[in-house]
């Protein structure tokens, strides 16, 4: 096999004028790089502050490699790129694709450049799972490359999710979604990648009138208006937590779901919308309002407030009902009540009841989850 030269050369800064220049490395007598030495003019002559590269061409252009300071690891490195590039030359010459082992991607970096995409793309919520799943992955498998990844790796997360984590079908489901999208933005085989797991999708259950009434009786002003908000606007959890009075039309009697950069949210699907506000939730945002005139937030202070639907479980609790699904049983009911259908995308949500707990923030999305 023909060996592509690589020349080692030692980069170092002249003692004359004080520039970095660039020279053969110097040997000894048995072949050997001489540490701190270059050969100048054909003189084996010390150099001050020397580091090693190795000079090969490249497209007709000669590249510099950074070789380190020691003088003997520098040499076996040349020996090393001489023959690697003889086997690519030759490889490139029967058609024969050669795979560089620097190319191959880590696991754990495509992890870290996929998590901040995301969060550069405004995809919160995205990155949060794709912390979580990656982290659960890399814990499981075996493998550190993205090329070693293979359909079994994906069946043996799924179940190691079901068993040690008692996640059901859906969880399992978004969790695979999650995965595939971080796997494929590292380049993998899409054969490798199995088919999504199917699951039943639920309908949600929906309050009855006399639960809606015992919730409303029990609950207190704060919770009254959390329920309001949820039943009669349809708002989501998230939604929930970043609205405003300043959101409010008084004069056209509706509320705009919009975005919060300062909070770091945005609403579903990336489109504002406005809700007709029912008039007597509108003439209790109004007497709310005077009680909290230096409030910002509606179910808030000059803050977010965190999770006000966790609340509503508690009042569940309390007057006996036993619900899989708060959110979506307030967001059904309110598709019910002005006549959309029950299954619009987006609308029924599930709630921090349900085991959709093991994604964060997955409940009442609405931050970007692209």
């Amino acid at each position: 096999m023909e060996l592509k030269s690589v020349t080692l050369v030692i980069r170092y800064t002249d003692s004359e004028d004080g520039k970095w220049k660039r020279q053969p490395a110097a040997r000894c007598a048995n072949g050997r790089v001489k540490p701190g030495h270059a050969l100048i003019d054909g003189n084996v002559v010390a150099v001050n502050d020397g580091a090693y590269e190795l000079r090969h061409i490249v497209d007709r252009q000669p590249v510099y490699v950074s070789a380190g300071s020691s003088a003997s690891a520098a040499d076996a490195k040349r020996q090393q790129l001489e023959i690697k590039s003889a086997v690519m030359a030759q490889a490139k010459e029967a058609g024969i694709q050669v795979v560089d082992s620097a190319e191959r991607k880590t696991l754990k970096d495509v992890a870290a450049a996929y998590i901040d995409h995301k969060l550069k793309c405004g995809f919160n919520e995205a990155a949060d799972q794709a912390v979580l799943v990656t982290a659960e992955f890399l814990r499981l498998v075996k493998c550190t490359r993205i090329d070693e990844v293979t359909q079994e790796d994906f069946f043996r997360y799924h179940q190691w999710l079901r068993k040690n984590h008692q996640c059901g079908d859906r969880t399992v489901a978004n969790k695979h979604m999650r995965l595939a999208s971080w796997l494929r933005f590292g380049g993998i085989d899409r054969k490798q990648i199995p088919p999504k797991p199917r699951y039943e999708e639920k309908l949600p259950d929906m309050y009855s009138s006399e639960q809606t009434s015992a919730l409303l009786a029990a609950a207190s002003p704060y919770m009254r208006m959390c329920i309001l908000l949820g039943l009669k606007c349809g708002l989501r959890d998230q939604e929930l937590r970043h609205v405003e009075f300043q959101d409010i039309n008084w004069e056209s009697k509706t509320l705009r779901v919009r975005a919060k950069p300062e909070w770091n949210f945005t609403v579903k699907t990336w489109e504002q919308r406005e809700i007709p506000v029912p008039a007597d939730v509108l003439d209790a945002l109004r007497e709310w309002q005077k009680e909290r005139s230096r409030q910002t937030f509606i179910l808030g202070t000059t803050r977010p407030k965190r999770r006000p639907l966790r609340l509503l479980l508690e009042a569940e609790s309390m007057q006996g009902i036993h619900s899989a699904s708060t959110q979506a049983n307030l967001h059904h009911k309110d598709a019910s009540r002005r006549g959309r259908p029950a299954k619009c995308p987006g609308l029924c949500r599930p709630s921090v009841a349900s085991d959709h707990d093991a994604i964060p923030g997955a409940r009442g999305c609405s931050r970007g989850s692209g």
